[in-house]
C-alpha cells in the first residue's frame, strides 16, 4: 500500500501502479469511457501516459480537459512543481509593479504563471495600437485601463491569485500610501526621473522593501550584457545599464534621455507626454548611485535630469 498525495489530498491506496490507480479513481467518480478519454493525468508536475510505480510521497493529479480545476487541485500542481518550500513562499510573496509596459506586463505575467498569490498593479494609460508588439494585451484590450486589461489577462491565467489594481500615476504625494502593503516592488517605468522619484521614495520610507529596478531592458543588444547588480540586501538593478529603445543604433555617448540634436540627424526626444513623442526613445547611459544619509546607508537612484538637461542644453 502506498501513500500518496491525490488532487492535494493525502490518499492510501492499493494500487501498484498508474493503471490501477486510474481505474479505482474513475470507478470512485462513476466517471464514464468518454470522459475518461478526457483525463489528464500529472504526475509530480509533469504530464505522462506512463504507467509507472506507485511510491509513497508522490504527488499525482488528474483533471478534465477544458474544465477548471478547483483552487485545491491547481495549488497541488503548481507546488509539485516548483516544489513546496518555494511554492509556498510565492504564495505568500506580495509583488507591485510600477508601470505596465513592454517591461510590467511581462513581468506580470511571469510572476502568475509562477504561483505568486498577491499581485498590485500600477499604471495610469491605456491600451494603445502600438503597445500590441511587446506588451501582454490583446486587440480586445484596445482602449482599456492597463490595469483593468492585464488584471483580466492575469485572472484567466490562474484564478485564484489575488489581483489589486490602482489605475493611477504615481507621484511623491501619494507614493508611500500605494506601497505600504507590498513586499516586493518592481519598478518598470520608462522615464528616468519617475525612476529616481519612485526610488527615493521606497529607499527613503520603506527601506526594508525589496526594490527591484530596470535599467537598460529595451533596444537591441546581445543579452549576455544583462545582468543582476545588488545595491545593497534589499535594492537590485537589472539592465546592460545602457541599451534604450531607439529607431537605429547610435553611441551612447551622443544619446541622452533627452535625445539628440538636429545636427545628429536625430529629432530630440524630451521625456514629455506619450501624444508629443513621435519617435522611439533615445539610448541613455546611467551615471552612478550616491550614498547618502549615514548611518542608514541608502542608496538613492542619482537623478537623470540634471544630465539630461545639460546634453539637452547643448544641443540646442
Amino acid at each position: 500500500m502506498a501513500e500518496i498525495i491525490l488532487n492535494g489530498q493525502s490518499v492510501k491506496t492499493e494500487a501498484a501502479d498508474m493503471k490501477d490507480l486510474k481505474r479505482q479513481t474513475y470507478a470512485s467518480e462513476g466517471l464514464s469511457e468518454d470522459i475518461q478519454r478526457h483525463c489528464v493525468w500529472i504526475v509530480e508536475g509533469f504530464q505522462t501516459d506512463e504507467n509507472l510505480s506507485l511510491k509513497d510521497g508522490m504527488t499525482i493529479n488528474w483533471i478534465q480537459k477544458g474544465k477548471m480545476p478547483d483552487r485545491e487541485e491547481m495549488e497541488s500542481m503548481l507546488c509539485a512543481r516548483h516544489t513546496p518550500h518555494v511554492y509556498e513562499k510565492a504564495k505568500k510573496a506580495r509583488v507591485a509593479i510600477a508601470g505596465l509596459g513592454g517591461l510590467g506586463s511581462n513581468i506580470a505575467i511571469m510572476l502568475a504563471r509562477t504561483g505568486i498569490g498577491h499581485l498590485h498593479l500600477i499604471d495610469f494609460d491605456i491600451v494603445e495600437p502600438s503597445n500590441l508588439n511587446r506588451q501582454q494585451y490583446m486587440v480586445e484590450h484596445l482602449g482599456m485601463y492597463k490595469t483593468e486589461a492585464l488584471k483580466d489577462e492575469l485572472q484567466r491565467m490562474n484564478p485564484y491569485i489575488e489581483v489589486r489594481i490602482d489605475t493611477v500615476r504615481i507621484t511623491e504625494e501619494n507614493c508611500r500610501d500605494l506601497f505600504k502593503d507590498d513586499d516586493i516592488i518592481c519598478e518598470a517605468f520608462d522615464k528616468p526621473d519617475v525612476k529616481a522619484m519612485l526610488t527615493e521614495q521606497i529607499l527613503c520610507y520603506y527601506p526594508e522593501k525589496t526594490l527591484i529596478c530596470g535599467s537598460g531592458m529595451a533596444g537591441y543588444g546581445s543579452s549576455n550584457t544583462i545582468k543582476t547588480r545588488k545595491i545593497n540586501d534589499h535594492f537590485y538593478i537589472c539592465g546592460d545599464g545602457v541599451s534604450g529603445a531607439m529607431p537605429v543604433l547610435m553611441s551612447s555617448s551622443l544619446a541622452s534621455s533627452c535625445g539628440t540634436s538636429e545636427k545628429l540627424g536625430r529629432r530630440r526626444c524630451p521625456f514629455v507626454s506619450k501624444k508629443r513623442r513621435n519617435i522611439s526613445r533615445s539610448s541613455f547611459r546611467p551615471y552612478g548611485f550616491i550614498i547618502i544619509y549615514p548611518p542608514n546607508q541608502i542608496l538613492l537612484l542619482h537623478s537623470f535630469c540634471s544630465r539630461s538637461k545639460r546634453l539637452g542644453a547643448s544641443a540646442r
